[in-house]
């Protein structure tokens, strides 16, 4: 069986390794994509802050919310760890900052929460 492939007669062939290297390269696609999404508004330099900075931003702000907020866990940790010449300094350090936690209050939500959590699940209903 022989396939007509007439419809396609006057469309241009792009069979140059050249054309498809500048179709295809980094810079044609994001230029395009500037063009396809720019903004009405002027704003400096590329307007979106670097994907690494957002990244450590946020990796940075939940490790210090955990570390301020539940220390328990970090003891925890600490008391968990295999046995090696640190986890000894490890235990004292993070019982020294569980203990500063708790006496700055800072602990509270996490207790609260943990509290009602142990309350629910402790709870039994009637049947």
């Amino acid at each position: 069986m022989k396939k007509d492939f007439s419809a396609f007669a006057g469309l241009p062939l792009e069979t140059s390794p050249q054309t498809q290297v500048a179709r295809l390269s980094p810079a044609t696609t994001r230029q395009s994509a500037k063009d396809e999404f720019s903004s009405p508004v002027d704003v400096p330099g590329d307007g979106l802050p670097s994907a690494l900075r957002w990244t450590s931003t946020v990796i940075v702000t939940a490790a210090l919310v955990l570390a301020l907020g539940d220390a328990a866990a970090i003891d925890n940790w600490a008391q968990n760890l295999p046995d090696s010449p640190v986890k000894g300094p490890v235990i004292v350090a993070s019982r020294n900052w569980l203990d500063l936690t708790k006496e700055l209050h800072l602990a509270r939500p996490a207790e609260t929460v943990r509290t009602e959590y142990d309350r629910i699940k402790a709870a039994r209903f009637s049947e």
